[in-house]
């Protein structure tokens, strides 16, 4: 069976692999996991969305056309995030001559970007070196909602999600045994 979300114990090796990996998989699982975007709205996106003038801006911006639903959102970066973007920028699997225009997920200037099938199989290639089964980009997104609403509340979780429904977003989150017993004990 697939895990819903990574345990806590596994992110940080997550991360160690996927920093091992190659643009643009190493951008768009930063996007996955730390801003809850869906493989569909990762592909879409173009430099412009998360970096200004080679720096990051302070927000992911998935236009209407790009997300589920036709809802656009900007969804705020954290350090990681950030950290993630400003390498993509500096490393040299980025061409310097990019255009803001130019696919996010794409590995050269004007080229096409990644296909969602093609992140699929890379996030889950990372899954299986780590935890030894099938990880997939809804599964980042599901990590990225438990871990929000661990530290925020659901309505917040919503509004990063993009659903219009707060009783989507609830499928999302998975309390963890931790945070249950914490919630329970203060009872």
């Amino acid at each position: 069976m697939n895990p819903r979300i990574i345990p806590s114990s596994s992110i940080a090796a997550f991360y160690t692999n996927v920093n091992s990996t190659k643009h643009p998989a190493r951008i768009a699982v930063a996007l996955m996991i730390e801003a809850g975007l869906r493989v569909g709205e990762v592909v879409k996106l173009a430099w412009c969305d998360v970096a200004w003038l080679g720096k990051p801006k302070s927000h992911v911006e998935i236009d209407a056309r790009a997300a589920k639903g036709g809802r656009a959102r900007r969804v705020p970066m954290n350090a990681r995030l950030t950290a993630a973007v400003i390498a993509a920028l500096d490393s040299t699997y980025t061409p310097r001559d990019m255009h803001p225009a130019d696919h996010l997920t794409a590995s050269e200037r004007g080229g096409r970007g990644t296909t969602t099938r093609t992140l699929e199989r890379q996030v889950a290639a990372i899954g299986w070196r780590i935890l030894g089964t099938r990880i997939t980009p809804h599964t980042l997104r599901h990590t990225f909602a438990t871990r929000l609403l661990e530290v925020s509340d659901l309505r917040c979780v919503q509004e990063a999600l993009g659903h219009k429904n707060v009783a989507t977003t609830q499928i999302y989150t998975h309390p963890s045994e931790n945070r249950l017993q914490e919630v329970i004990n203060r009872t």
